[in-house]
C-alpha cells in the first residue's frame, strides 16, 4: 500500500504563489536575503534613491558600454571602474543616509537610506 502524498508547502499554502511570483516559501519570505539592485543606465542610477534595513547588501550593475563608478561622498565605499555588465556590492550596516555619485560623471547621483525596521 502506497502512503498518501503529502502536499508541498506550495500546494498547501495559497499565499505561496501570487501572480507567478513566490510570496512565501514554507513560511519564509521569498525575498529574505534578497539584494536590492541599482541599475546604471542612460547616465543615471535607477532607482536614484532606495531605503533599506541595516545589514542589507546593495548591488550596482553597469548596463552601459560607458564605464562608471560608485563613490560614497563620505568615503565609506568606492567601486573600481565598472565596465559593461560589471557589478559592485556593499553591505550597509549602520543607519544613515549615504549619498554617492559616479566619479567619472559627477552629475550622476544617488542615495541609499539605511533605516531600522524597513522590510
Amino acid at each position: 500500500m502506497q502512503a498518501a502524498k503529502r502536499p508541498s508547502c506550495f500546494e498547501s499554502d495559497p499565499l505561496v504563489h501570487r501572480s507567478g511570483v513566490h510570496a512565501r516559501s514554507c513560511g519564509r519570505p521569498q525575498n529574505a536575503g534578497a539584494s536590492p539592485v541599482v541599475s546604471i543606465d542612460h547616465n543615471t542610477f535607477i532607482p536614484s534613491e532606495i531605503t533599506v534595513a541595516p545589514g542589507t547588501i546593495v548591488t550596482w550593475v553597469n548596463n552601459e558600454a560607458m564605464p562608471h563608478t560608485v563613490v560614497d561622498l563620505n568615503k565609506g565605499f568606492q567601486s573600481k571602474t565598472l565596465v559593461k555588465d560589471a557589478k559592485f556590492s556593499f553591505t550597509f550596516t549602520t543607519a544613515g543616509d549615504y549619498s554617492y555619485l559616479c566619479s567619472i560623471h559627477p552629475n550622476m547621483k544617488g542615495k541609499v537610506i539605511v533605516k531600522p525596521g524597513v522590510s
